[in-house]
């Protein structure tokens, strides 16, 4: 097993994805030791004391859950409908650059650059921009916009919108912000009206 690195803002209700490489463990020492549990202890003795084990274990994740929904579900939502407007205004060759790869990569059908590095080995290796969060401390703008050239930029998260009005032209492209929040590059068919149309 292989769990890469990430952080969630010191909020343990957003990080349950963290600690799953040690859920397994968790559920082979448990069978193990539910193997040994002596014959005499009865079905029912055995069922009460999961249900008590698994009510400790989940309640306030279940209750929270019950009142508020997936956790990051309004910014999950956002995300893909940001994502479908890119897909609906663009052509198969358009180029997306985007701090949150997940759903920008799987909903637009588009090529995409990982603007944190994950799936870039460039940025990946290269040295750390910010304090230490792992999976969100590592960026080369003049690398990942600069020299990539992508035609939309999908999210301007962290510094990259002061990097971006510092810098009117990269490499002869040059970036405009529209309505919608994308960044689109002035040599991309696609207008930022088009872009902010779809997103309505």
């Amino acid at each position: 097993m292989w769990h890469g690195g990430d952080y969630a803002d010191f909020n343990l209700a957003f990080a349950g994805r963290f600690i799953t490489v040690g859920s397994v463990f968790l559920l082979l020492a448990t069978a193990l030791l539910l193997q040994n549990v002596k014959p005499s202890y009865s079905s029912a003795w055995r069922a009460a004391s999961a249900l008590v084990v698994f009510l400790v274990l989940n309640t306030s994740t279940l209750l929270a859950w019950h009142q508020h929904n997936a956790p990051l579900l309004d910014s999950d939502i956002w995300r893909t409908e940001r994502t479908l407007a890119i897909r609906a205004a663009t052509t198969d060759s358009a180029v997306v650059a985007c701090h949150a790869a997940g759903q920008i990569g799987y909903y637009s059908h588009r090529a995409c650059i990982d603007l944190l590095g994950k799936c870039d080995r460039v940025v990946a290796t290269g040295p750390i921009a910010t304090s230490f969060r792992p999976g969100h401390c590592k960026w080369d703008y003049d690398y990942s916009i600069g020299m990539l050239k992508p035609q939309i930029i999908a999210d301007d998260w962290g510094t990259l919108r002061g990097w971006l009005q510092n810098r009117s032209t990269l490499n002869g492209v040059d970036y405009q912000k529209c309505s919608a929040g994308f960044w689109v590059s002035r040599g991309c068919p696609l207008s930022p009206t088009d872009l902010a149309a779809q997103q309505k």
